[in-house]
């Protein structure tokens, strides 16, 4: 009577096994292909109130005589290591295209005791072609075994044309304090817009994403970059607006000095 009774129910289960086995395996290779592209690194901490006080006297030392000029300055946590990261950026005495430039230090400092083990000064600087609006970290882990610490700059333009845009340079932080330019000013984002004879706004946008790869070449990952872009334009006879859409896809790979981007940067909209 009971083997009767439980039939309908073991005819029902061997159905729905297939189904079951189906998603199983669907879930087990979502698993997998997440855990093959996602990296093990936290994203990084900015400092505490209490280090950023016990910096002041630092950044204090090294600001600009020129107090016109906004003086942009930062503060992490190392991840792989105890010893933080500052930055401190001042305007210096040379004006370009109405901009003004701008140095770029690093000071790497044992948090324990506070002393600076390496300073960085940037060859080149910063050098904005429109107005430089910050200077900041960015808290992305862009390695997964070693400290390759991001620093975003964003510039904006109002006038004929509104402008944004958000460029993005990498700093290898080494255990032996050594610090290495590896990536130089990359392009991440940008906006604009112009006002057509329509009364309305042509526009342009640009987005870059950078995804850790699980290869590596001369001790730094290989990076796939993903690239979108839309552009609106209106026909001034009809008033009419077309809009472009584009995609693109490219690979970074250190070659032993930095990551070179001459074949991306050929896409950048001009400013």
């Amino acid at each position: 009577m009971m083997k009767q009774t439980l039939q309908p129910f073991y005819l029902f289960w061997q159905k729905l096994k297939p189904t079951k086995l189906f998603y199983a395996s669907i879930s087990i290779f979502l698993i997998f292909l997440l855990g093959s592209t996602e990296t093990t690194a936290q994203i990084y901490q900015h400092c505490s109130s209490a280090d950023i006080q016990k910096l002041q006297r630092l950044f204090s030392d090294n600001n600009s005589a020129n107090t016109n000029k906004p003086v942009f300055q930062d503060c992490i946590q190392l991840q792989h290591s105890r010893r933080l990261l500052a930055l401190s950026s001042n305007a210096t005495d040379v004006i370009q295209d109405n901009a003004g430039n701008y140095d770029l230090n690093l000071y790497l400092i044992d948090k324990g005791t506070f002393q600076v083990l390496k300073v960085f000064k940037s060859p080149k600087g910063i050098v904005p072609t429109t107005r430089l609006d910050k200077v900041q970290f960015d808290l992305t882990p862009y390695a997964k075994d070693q400290d390759l610490v991001g620093i975003a700059l964003k510039q904006s333009h109002i006038g004929g044309i509104h402008s944004s845009r958000r460029l993005l340079y990498l700093y290898a932080i080494q255990t032996d304090s050594k610090i290495l330019a590896v990536l130089n000013g990359l392009m991440t984002n940008y906006n604009s817009s112009t006002q057509s004879a329509c009364d309305d706004w042509n526009t342009e946008e640009l987005k870059r994403t950078l995804h850790i790869s699980n290869q590596t070449h001369k001790g730094f990952p290989i990076f796939l970059i993903k690239e979108s872009s839309i552009s609106s334009h209106y026909n001034h006879k009809n008033c009419k607006a077309s809009a472009e859409h584009d995609q693109g896809r490219y690979q970074l790979k250190f070659d032993g000095k930095e990551f070179p981007i001459q074949h991306i940067k050929k896409t950048d909209p001009d400013l």
